[in-house]
């Protein structure tokens, strides 16, 4: 362990071109708008640290302690906080955390309101009961991770990779999902009411009891998706593909159809196609 009392030898030190600083003990340090981009504080202890307003763009803080770690305002651009428990830093809404890798990061009830993390690397990460309302993840690597009940209302995915994603009773209420990739994802009870899923791929995704009431689902691949109890009112689905999709026991008033792909659909044996009106040609 180097000094522990090294807030001033480290600003020092990397004022001088030095930049790596394993395990050093930061606890309680005031680096408030320190310039730290590039860093290296592999194993750091920043414990009760007050990093407000810091620049930590491309800084590599994997397995840095951050127990009650102010990072309000900071710029965690591209920053390498992977495998990191966030789960009580402070400030991480609205936070900067474009192109950042958070591989495998617990951000379990974090609130990260605002958060801007396009582009961001959250492969396998721990994001139950996060709030990410109004968050920015565009073409995020979300594969695997787990979004169990969290709320992503009004959330901005396109382009974001969820293959095999956990987002079981999950809010993604008026949420723009363009283009997104949610193949194999896990979306039991979900609640997608008014998304925008315009050309998603759900391939093989799990969307029994999901709500998709009013969901832009025009030339979604649907192909081989579950459907079961799920609530599609109002939902557009022209262009769509659902073949081979389990439709059994949802609900399908005055959905738009047209031009929709129901080759091989497993339905009611009662299932009546009378009752469907074209909302939207």
């Amino acid at each position: 362990m180097n000094n522990p009392d090294s807030t001033a030898n480290l600003l020092d030190l990397y004022a001088t071109g030095k930049g790596y600083f394993p395990n050093w003990d930061l606890r309680n340090a005031d680096l408030r708008n320190a310039d730290l981009r590039n860093i290296k504080l592999w194993g750091a202890d920043l414990r009760n640290a007050d990093l407000r307003g810091a620049i930590l763009r491309n800084a590599d803080l994997f397995g840095v302690k951050l127990l009650e770690t102010n990072l309000e305002g900071a710029d965690l651009r591209r920053a390498n906080m992977a495998g990191a428990d966030l789960r009580q830093c402070i400030g991480l809404a609205k936070a900067n955390m474009v192109g950042a890798c958070l591989q495998r990061a617990n951000l379990a009830g974090v609130d990260l309101s605002g958060a801007r993390l396009a582009e961001a690397d959250l492969r396998g990460a721990d994001l139950r009961n996060a709030v990410l309302r109004n968050v920015d993840l565009y073409r995020a690597k979300l594969q695997g991770a787990n979004l169990t009940e969290a709320d992503l209302t009004d959330a901005a995915l396109t382009g974001a990779n969820l293959r095999r994603a956990t987002v079981t009773k999950a809010t993604l209420r008026g949420s723009i999902m363009r283009r997104a990739d949610l193949r194999g994802a896990d979306l039991l009870e979900t609640v997608l009411r008014d998304a925008d899923l315009f050309r998603a791929d759900l391939f093989e995704a799990d969307l029994a009891e999901a709500d998709l009431r009013g969901a832009d689902l025009r030339n979604a691949v649907l192909w081989g998706a579950h459907l079961r109890c799920a609530d599609l009112q109002r939902a557009k689905l022209a262009g769509a593909i659902l073949r081979g999709a389990i439709l059994i026991k949802a609900n399908l008033h005055n959905v738009d159809l047209a031009g929709v792909d129901l080759s091989e659909a497993i339905q009611d044996e009662n299932f009546d196609y009378s009752t469907l009106t074209i909302a939207y040609s």
